[in-house]
């Protein structure tokens, strides 16, 4: 499919066509599309995508596409996606949120005060 025409089927909303493409898409290729689309069109994705797929893509995102996709995400949702990510992947993402968002994922983690202490030890080196 072009991106032209993957653009048209966003831009027209047609909800199983969108949840039909992004279910044949792997991780990369998701990736690709996030960075081809419009941040419209963002919410909608995230809708769709299970948290599953979320916690492989969202590690593979540079800092200003990761930060629109975690404004999107209710804090419910962020949690339990960082919940199934790595230690360090978590790190990672908590680190783009001001300290007090940043704060309040971390005391909501299940592995919340490993992730605070790999975070204390990266600033120190």
């Amino acid at each position: 499919m072009k991106a032209i025409d993957l653009k048209h089927i966003f831009d027209q909303g047609q909800d199983e066509n969108i949840r039909a493409y992004l279910n044949f898409l792997d991780h990369l290729e998701v990736v690709d599309l996030l960075y081809l689309l419009d941040g419209d069109h963002y919410p909608k994705i995230i809708e769709i995508l299970d948290n599953e797929i979320l916690a492989e893509i969202l590690p593979l995102l540079e800092t200003s596409l990761l930060e629109e996709l975690c404004l999107v995400m209710s804090t419910a949702r962020l949690t339990h996606i960082l919940n199934l990510l790595e230690t360090d992947d978590a790190a990672h993402i908590i680190r783009q949120f001001d300290s007090s968002k940043g704060k309040e994922l971390l005391s909501l983690l299940d592995k919340g005060s490993q992730i605070d202490k790999i975070m204390s030890l990266s600033l120190i080196h």
